[in-house]
């Protein structure tokens, strides 16, 4: 499950913030990506979307609320529901910059960010979307950054009403990518009234979004059913009448879905399973995939806490071979180091880091005095057991018994609760690469729940927050690029893009680099 994520005509935003320059919205490369060939499955109208139906199959993460700073799924299981239910400060165009939503313009000084709010906006509860409102929203995610991994980014974030339709954030330290977060992740603007009373956005959404939830045709856990907001004020850019979203737990149940015209566009699909026989649209190869180690000192895990374990643990691996094999052409190797080739610091030497080498890999066991080998217990997910069963596979080659558990729904709280040495995970790299790199290996990122500490690291990453310019920071990623390599945080043997599947007879899809899964809003009518 992409987390961030499995992202962003706005302008890039520079801000000079301490000694350095915050890039609050960064260029994206690689533009848009549109679907083509045919597709199966039966239409339900063409022309400009009047009337029509959008059907949706959701195969990645729950919908256990609609509380959109409480997605424990990061962004993906739900950003559809999200897009749907709420306005967001910013949205995103076709390049991924931040464009005006909400938020109709902005301006940076120092460590201020001043947001211009749209006027005339209103929620379902009849509590107009003023300053106040997006105080709230701030204030609360800012507050709880363990509900959910966007709440993360704005920890720290103080945000001062100015009128009634301005705000102004002061910023603890350059926040890179802010204005594309505030497009999907923790901008989605919720009533004050349900922030009041969390609870109450277990069974009701209460935004101001181009849908709204029509729960007599939703079945929580399995359907949920959307309808046009009478009056939006942006309705133009959402053409269907209705979308429906139905939640898949298997991605057979989501190919027979398509196969049979159930679902115009499946969420996420295995890239080698053409069985849904509807056409494929793919990101960039970002999804940074496989075995994350939460414990590296050896607290749950003792034989963890030694890096030569660890490191003989990435050398049993045949990389090349698990791209091949499950991924095709979808998946480029990765050195266990989360820079790919978009990146500052980005070496071709990173994917020799850990040529594959099941005679070192048990030299270097028996060297830590692990040469009978050891058991350790790892935490999966069901849409990358085959991932987690080849990579456990290589392991056993060498003498280590990986007990893999499948968690679904409690997946994330399971992740975050730091009993498991070794999880899953599949980050989908965001182009600012230094948010990415602080939740990966920063002591208090989201991937890093036993908040373990790298004195290197850290001292990298400082310096690059306060660095401004490419040449002077390309250095210091270089060099962070390697020391996370070198010191096996992970076993991730790949990027992998991340493919979803729809009806191109009916729709017609864009991607953006660094969101796991098309908008809402760039999933259109067939002309």
């Amino acid at each position: 499950m992409p987390l961030r994520l499995t992202s962003r005509s706005g302008k890039v935003i520079a801000a000079a913030m301490t000694a350095g320059v915050a890039l609050l919205a960064t260029a994206c490369g690689g533009g848009t990506s549109n679907a083509g060939g045919g597709g199966g499955g039966s239409g339900s109208g063409s022309g400009t979307g009047t009337g029509q139906t959008l059907n949706l199959a959701a195969t990645q993460g729950s919908f256990t609320n609609f509380n959109p700073w409480g997605a424990g799924d990061g962004i993906n299981g739900y950003l559809w529901s999200n897009v749907a239910l709420y306005d967001s400060l910013t949205k995103l165009n076709a390049q991924g910059q931040p464009v005006p939503s909400v938020a109709t313009s902005w301006t940076v000084s120092g460590d201020k960010v001043t947001l211009q709010l749209r006027k005339g906006i209103t929620f379902s509860d009849g509590t107009p979307l003023n300053a106040a409102a997006v105080k709230a929203n701030l204030d609360y995610g800012a507050a709880n950054p363990s509900l959910a991994e966007c709440n993360a980014y704005i920890a720290g974030v103080k945000t001062t009403v100015l009128s009634d339709y301005s705000v102004q954030l002061t910023l603890p330290h350059p926040i890179p990518g802010l204005l594309q977060d505030f497009a999907q992740c923790a901008g989605f603007i919720v009533s004050p009234k349900a922030l009041a009373n969390p609870s109450s956005l277990t069974s009701t959404p209460d935004g101001s979004g181009p849908y709204t939830l029509d729960k007599a045709a939703t079945t929580p856990g399995q359907v949920y059913t959307y309808v046009r907001r009478p009056g939006y004020w942006d309705a133009p850019q959402f053409p269907w009448a209705k979308i429906v979203i139905t939640a898949f737990s298997t991605n057979t149940a989501a190919d027979n879905a398509g196969r049979s015209g159930q679902v115009d566009g499946i969420q996420q699909l295995d890239p080698k399973d053409t069985s849904s026989g509807l056409s494929f649209v793919a990101t960039q190869p970002v999804d940074y995939s496989g075995f994350w180690f939460t414990d590296v000192t050896g607290a749950v895990s003792k034989p963890l806490g030694s890096l030569q374990v660890r490191q003989a643990m990435n050398y049993a691996v045949d990389r090349q071979a698990i791209a091949t094999q499950l991924f095709g052409k979808y998946a480029d190797v990765s050195g266990s180091s989360p820079f790919n080739s978009a990146y500052l610091g980005y070496s071709t030497s990173l994917t020799n880091t850990y040529s594959y080498n099941p005679a070192k890999a048990k030299q270097m066991l028996a060297a830590a005095g692990y040469g009978k080998g050891f058991s350790v217990p790892v935490l999966c997910d069901p849409g990358d057991e085959q991932l987690c069963e080849a990579i456990a596979g290589y392991e056993s080659k060498i003498g280590i018994t990986m007990q893999i558990s499948v968690h679904s729904a409690d997946y994330i709280t399971q992740m975050l609760s730091g009993k498991w040495p070794i999880v899953f995970g599949d980050y989908t790299l965001n182009p600012a690469e230094l948010q990415t790199l602080t939740g990966i290996v920063g002591p208090s990122g989201f991937w890093n729940p036993r908040h373990n500490s790298d004195a290197a690291f850290n001292s990298l990453l400082s310096q690059i927050d306060t660095t401004s310019g490419t040449a002077a920071q390309t250095p210091l990623y270089t060099k962070l690029a390697t020391d996370i390599a070198n010191q096996a945080w992970t076993i991730a043997p790949v990027f992998v893009s991340i493919v979803s599947a729809w009806n191109t007879s009916k729709v017609s899809v864009s991607t953006i680099t660094g969101v796991p899964v098309p908008m809402i809003y760039d999933i259109t009518p067939k002309s």
